[in-house]
Order: structure tokens, then C-alpha cells, then sequence
């Protein structure tokens, strides 16, 4: 898990709040800083909106940082089937 997260306080921020509806292989786009912003305030205003902002702001850093368009995606785990993940 190291290798598509690396470690961070970020990233407990990420598997606290978004993994206990995502699985990580939706969570690994590539996306901007800016579209990740609107990605996670939307989901702050609908889902966890008890998320306080700092730890909000830390996120799209991480979230930036690591899944952007100027970084290839990780390999997933050989364990991981695309096709039994949920989509969303």
C-alpha cells in the first residue's frame, strides 16, 4: 500500500474518510490540484462534512502531490480485480 500511498499524515486523512466508501483504485486518478479541490470540497459538503478544513487542504495537497497528470498511476496490487472493484 506504501507504494500507491506513500506515507503521510495526509494519507490516514484519506484512508480515515474516503476509503469507507471507495475502494483505492477509484481514488487513483489524475487529476490537478484545482480538479481535486472541487472533487473533495464536494465531497466534504455531501459526505464528510465533520472533515475539518485543515485536514481538508492536506488532502488535495496529498492527493495533488501524488495522482496528478504528470505522474503515472501506480501498478495496483496483483490481488486487486478491475472488474470486481465498484466504480465509484
Amino acid at each position: 500500500m506504501d507504494a500507491i500511498f506513500p506515507p503521510n499524515p495526509a494519507r490516514e486523512v484519506l484512508f480515515d474518510n474516503c476509503m469507507g466508501c471507495h475502494t483505492f483504485l477509484p481514488l487513483m486518478q489524475q487529476k490537478t490540484e484545482e480538479q481535486w479541490r472541487g472533487t473533495l470540497t464536494n465531497h466534504r459538503t455531501r459526505y464528510v462534512s465533520k472533515l475539518p478544513l485543515p485536514y481538508l487542504e492536506s488532502l488535495i495537497g496529498y492527493m495533488a502531490e501524488h495522482f496528478n497528470p504528470d505522474k503515472p498511476l501506480p501498478e495496483p496490487p496483483p490481488e486487486a480485480d478491475w472488474r470486481t472493484w465498484p466504480a465509484y
